[in-house]
């Protein structure tokens, strides 16, 4: 086949528009599965996998999951809830934010399950909304929001330039009749890493 020859060029790109398309049919079948991997194996048994998962794509980063003792099945809109901000939080770190160490702790405090993912990266200076963010394209955290809002779940995100980014999820165990949020950037323990 030559590759001067236009026939052949047409069946080359013809080609790589079926590896795209291969590919990008992988990526939401592994997308489809690891959403529904809470529901499969657990939460605390999922958010292993991914954290291992994602080490072994980004090894520079020293990776830490601590579950707290007290630790109980949670409803299953809890841990998709608590998953999907993980895997955002996670792709945030990979993404933006340089870091080296990242800690994830799923834990109980009175009714609620909390999931806490801090890293040590270069932080932010401002955070800003969620919601506005999302005008800007950036739909992240926004999701992340939305996710609990569902849930009637909380999100705090804390964070100060040159000393990292810290998301904590609250996810209430009981049912999840109201739908109440809590947005409270840059709180004043932000930055303790």
């Amino acid at each position: 086949m030559k590759l001067d020859d236009p026939a052949a060029r047409q069946e080359m790109a013809e080609y790589r528009e079926g590896v795209k398309a291969a590919m990008q049919a992988s990526r939401e079948l592994v997308g489809e599965l690891l959403s529904s991997l809470p529901q499969r194996v657990g939460l605390t048994r999922a958010i292993q996998l991914h954290t291992d998962s994602f080490q072994a794509e980004n090894p520079v980063l020293e990776m830490t999951f601590v579950v707290a003792s007290d630790m109980q099945k949670l409803p299953e809109y809890a841990d998709l809830a608590l998953f999907r901000v993980l895997q955002e939080a996670l792709d945030n770190i990979a993404k933006h934010a340089g870091a080296t160490k990242v800690d994830v702790t799923l834990s109980f405090a009175g009714e609620c399950a909390v999931l806490e993912i801090r890293d040590n990266g270069m932080g932010m200076e401002k955070l800003a909304a969620p919601l506005e963010l999302a005008k800007q394209g950036r739909y992240g955290l926004a999701g992340m929001q939305e996710r609990l809002d569902a849930v009637n779940g909380t999100l705090e995100i804390m964070t100060h330039l040159g000393k990292g980014t810290t998301v904590i999820a609250r996810v209430p165990v009981e049912s999840p009749d109201v739908t109440t949020a809590t947005w409270r950037p840059n709180s004043a323990e932000a930055g303790t890493t």
